[in-house]
Formats: structure tokens, sequence, C-alpha cells
């Protein structure tokens, strides 16, 4: 019996510890009082236990017709705690989980709240079902809430102003404690866009919407209608459709809580201790947008919409040979800019391809103030070339309903035939494993007669005395310094040729230039311009690895110099050529 009876009371534990396993996961469903409303948010908070601390626990639960439930926060909770008794520690240690979630239905009536179940892995827990009565809230008609939209039909891509504003009794906008302002217009992300002005208002009105709070800037003007004073909010955003089609616009909605009674506090601060709660709505409305008309496009036109639109064309050079390069800046303004884009620059109306190298692809712009700008480099491919002609831009006016276009001014342009540097042209410093040109003998080396007397002697006694003993000693003396210098010669000789051939090659094309501007200090005034910019050009090709655009930006100098119209002046010309020399200076620095 003993032996029965210890197997009853194990049992009997077994099923308490699996009873106890069993409950240790719970999910209790706590809500607001009411009275609760449709079309108000109602808070809901669920607080789960016996889960682990992490990961988070996950909620499942079934779509609510009519309803929308949502999660907004989680947040874990731990309590620790230890007790002693009897010399016995027991640590204790509780994970709590609580999930806030908002519940918001559209109409008035029952509502059943299915259970909502919590897994985390293996454990579960479920809430228990509520059920709930919305009540409808009352309407006020002295309130009023409206998004104020163009009356015509707007145009894809078309900017165009939209007004959210609100009006409220004097006594109620004092009174007023909390406002939920949803406007679903809004939240149409897909088929629409919206831009946001940067100016600051009086007030900021908070608008729910899918991802948050969205706060505008607002302007706030007081009116007496009818012998009462109204207060309203206007906050302005701008809208750009981005899909054609007739698109319906819900009602915007306005929920509102006011106080009716106060009583002071101990800081003699009013606190409200009633509320009344009411809302305000705006009717449905319904947007028609037009896709841009496909005739009558100009071939210019790249897509923007907008009004007052002008082109500003600037070269950074209007001097050069055919194949340099030209930085255009194209500066735009209008309404409308931050679409607008530029047509490719070999379109018709713009740069013809066969006289201009032109880059393909669109040309990104940056906003600059009140304009957006543009940079790109194109290349003149023919001499006869006199100018970068009028470039068009077109453009959609939605108010007029047709195509614009504008053009910038022409630039005046001289092009030369580009000035070819054959290898022939290009003087070159000896390789190492070349073999080295010995130099002509100048006029100072000695020279045999022709009439020299080239008979053998043979009386060696007569040469022995020939030269007397002080003058064989100076002799042998300088045919030793003579030896010694070789020697000297030899070891510098070879530390030159031990140099990086490279390097030599900079510093001689560099030495040569210099050369070059010394002697062209020398030449008659009307060829002082075109050594310099030949022996800048020279050197150049040569060394294409040193600061090229310095060298463009000065040969752009030099070109528009000789090309200008004649003065008696010619202290430009000296100016030039010091800062020829004090370049190539620049230069030789860099490359030691």
């Amino acid at each position: 019996m003993r032996r029965v009876g210890l197997q009853l009371g194990v049992v009997a534990c077994g099923l308490l510890l699996l009873t106890t396993g069993l409950r240790a996961q719970t999910a209790n469903l706590q809500m607001e009082r009411g009275p609760h409303y449709a079309d108000e948010s109602l808070r809901l908070q669920l607080s789960v236990e016996g889960f682990d601390e992490e990961p988070a626990p996950e909620l499942d639960f079934e779509p609510i017709p009519g309803a929308d439930l949502r999660v907004v926060g989680v947040s874990p909770s731990i309590n620790q705690s230890i007790s002693i008794v009897n010399g016995n520690v027991r640590r204790f240690r509780e994970v709590k989980h609580v999930f806030e979630l908002s519940l918001s239905a559209e109409r008035p009536g029952p509502l059943l709240l299915p259970p909502i179940r919590v897994v985390q892995g293996e454990k579960s827990a479920q809430s228990q079902a509520v059920r709930l009565e919305l009540r409808e809230l009352p309407t006020r008609d002295d309130i009023q809430v409206e998004v104020l939209l163009p009356e015509r039909p707007l145009y894809v891509g078309e900017r165009a102003p939209v007004t959210l504003r609100m009006r409220l009794p004097d006594e109620v906008q004092r009174n007023l404690q909390s406002y939920t302002l949803r406007v679903p217009f809004f939240d149409a992300a897909e088929p629409f866009h919206f831009l946001d002005f940067e100016e600051s208002g009086e007030v900021s009105l908070e608008v729910s919407v899918e991802g948050g709070q969205l706060s505008l800037p607002a302007q706030i003007e007081s009116q007496q209608i009818r012998g009462k004073r109204y207060v309203t909010f206007s906050a302005k955003r701008t809208l750009i459709p981005l899909e054609a089609g007739r698109q319906k616009i819900a009602a915007a909605r306005l929920l509102a809580s006011e106080a009716i009674a106060y009583q002071q506090d101990l800081f003699r601060m009013r606190r409200p201790t009633r509320l009344r709660k009411w809302r305000a709505s705006d009717r449905a409305r319904e947007l028609v947008v037009r896709p841009l008309p496909v005739a009558g496009r100009p071939a210019s036109f790249a897509g923007s919409v907008g009004r007052g639109f002008t082109l500003e064309a600037s070269a950074d050079r209007s001097v050069l040979r055919v194949g340099d390069p030209i930085t255009l800046s194209l500066r735009l303004r209008g309404e409308g800019l931050e679409s607008a884009s530029l047509p490719p620059l070999a379109a018709e109306g713009l740069l013809p391809s066969l006289a201009f190298r032109v880059p393909e692809g669109e040309l990104p712009g940056e906003i600059e103030g009140d304009s957006k700008h543009f940079s790109v480099q194109v290349r003149v491919l023919d001499s006869s070339i006199s100018e970068i002609p009028a470039l068009a831009f077109s453009w959609f006016d939605p108010v007029a309903e047709r195509f614009e276009t504008t053009y910038s001014r022409p630039i005046a342009l001289s092009v030369r035939e580009a000035q070819r540097v054959g290898a022939e042209a290009v003087e070159r410093a000896p390789q190492a494993s070349e073999p080295r040109q010995v130099a002509p003998e100048t006029s100072t080396s000695p020279r045999w007669s022709e009439s020299a007397d080239l008979a053998i002697v043979g009386d060696v006694e007569g040469l022995r005395t020939a030269v007397s003993g002080g003058q064989q000693v100076a002799l042998q003396a300088a045919l030793y310094g003579a030896g010694l210098m070789l020697l000297a010669l030899a070891f510098f000789d070879r530390r030159r040729l031990d140099v990086d051939p490279g390097r030599r090659d900079r510093a001689a094309a560099l030495t040569r230039a210099r050369r070059r501007l010394q002697k062209a200090g020398t030449l008659a005034p009307e060829r002082v311009l075109e050594e310099i910019s030949d022996t800048l050009r020279r050197m150049r090709a040569e060394l294409p690895d040193v600061a090229g655009t310095e060298i463009e930006r000065f040969l752009a100098d030099c070109d528009a110099r000789r090309f200008a119209p004649p003065t008696s002046a010619g202290s430009d010309d000296a100016e030039l050529l010091a800062r020829a020399v004090e370049l190539v200076a620049e230069f030789s620095e860099r490359a030691q």
C-alpha cells in the first residue's frame, strides 16, 4: 500500500508540474475605459508572461472586417528577486512583454476582437476574445476640415498646390485638449508625389499617416463670420501626379476632445474634469489626371512640365583649336525645376553631331537656389564652326495646355585647325641602351693640317733631349691629373646613367621649354605669343601626365590674346611670358 501511495504521489506531482508548465505562458488583453467610438483610435495593451527575453514573441491574429488592428510597439520588462527561508536561497526571474496595439473601426456598432495568439518557438499563449460596442461620434456644423485641390484637370508631372484647412470656433480652439487629423490622400504614395515647403509656419499641424505623424507648418488666421469668431489653420503642400486616370480622394477627418469642465489643482492650474468628443469630415473628391499630349511634341522636349522656363548658356573659352574641350554651363530657371531635365545635346535644334562631339545619356542637374545647373564638356570637330548655336529647351505648360520652347543665346567661337605634333618634332633624351652620339667638334678643337709631316723620327736621343727635366715633370703631373679627371667624369656619368629614364626625359623636356621661353623674349613682338603657345603645346605632348588642366587654361588665355583686337600696349605679352616661365619652373619643382 505504501508503494502504491508513493506512486500515486509521484503521478500527482507530475500532473501538477505539467499543469504549471501549461499555465506558465499567459496573454492578458486590456483596453482603456469606454465609451468607445468609431473612427477613433482605441489603445490596447497585451501583457505576455512566461516567455523568454529574446527573441521577442510574435503576434498572430486574423484580419477584422471593417477595422484595423496594428502593433504600435513592444517593450520587455524583467523582474528579479531573491528570498531566503530557513537558510534556503531561492531566486525568481520573471520576464514580461507588453505590446501596445491600436484599433480603429470605420463604422459604429458591435465589433468582435478575435483572440490574439502569441508565439515564441515552441511556446505559445492566446488572449481572450473581446466584444466591443462602438458609438458614433457627434458632429459639429461650426467646425470645418477640407482639402482644397485645383478645380481643373491636372497633367502627369504637373506641380499643383494643395491646401489643408481646419477651421474652429475660437472657444473650441481654446479648450481643445487633443485632436487626430487624418488625410488618406496624403497616404496615396503610388499615383502621387508630394513636396513640402521649407518655410516655417506659426504652428504645426500634426497629420496621422500610415508611417506615423506628418508635421506640416501652418499659418493662423482669425476671422469673424456672422458675429462669431473663428480660427483657421492652413498648411500647404505641392502635389505632382504620377499616373493618368480618375483618382478617388477619400474624405479627410478630424477627431477632437474638448474640455467642458475644469477644476483647480494645488498649483492653481486648471485641470479638465470632463471631456466632450466630436468629429468633422470633408467630402470625398475626384481628381482627373491627363497624360501629356503626343501630338506637337518638339524634338527638344524631355518630359519637363511647368511654366516660364528660361535657359542661359556660357562657355569657359571661346578661342580654341579643333578637338579642344569646351565646358558648357547651362542654367535653367522656371516653375517645375525638381522634375525638369535637358534633352540630349545631339537632339534636333541643339548641337549637330557632325560639328560637335557631345556626351551620351541624360545630363544630371543640381538645383542651386532658384535655378538648376547643368555642366557638360563638348568638343568642336570642324574649324568652320563660328559659334555654339542657340540651344532649345521645350516644356509643356499645363495651364495653357500647349508646348513651349525657349532658346539660349549663341556663343561666338574662334576655331583653328589642330596643330599636330609628330614624332619627328619631339626631342628625346637618349636611353641608356642606345649608343651615345659624339658631338661634332667645334671650331676651337685642334685639327691636323693637310700638310703636316707624319714621318717617323728615328733619332731617339734627339727626342729625349727635346724636353727638359722640368718640362718632363710638369708633363707627367698633367697626365696624372687628366687621368684623375677622366675617372671623376666617368663616375658622374655613371650616376647620370643610373637615373630613371622617365625622370631624365622630363627634366630634359622642361629644360628645352625653359630655353625656348628665354629665346621667345628676344623675338619680334608678333611672334612672342606664337612661340609661347607652341612651346607649351610641345611640352604637353612630351609630358602628357604633367598638369594638363593648367596648361589648357593658360593656352586658352594665350589664344584669347592672339585673336583679340590689336592694341598698342605690349605689357600683356610680357605678362604671359612671365606666367609661362613661372609655370614651367613650377612643373620642374614637381618633377624633382
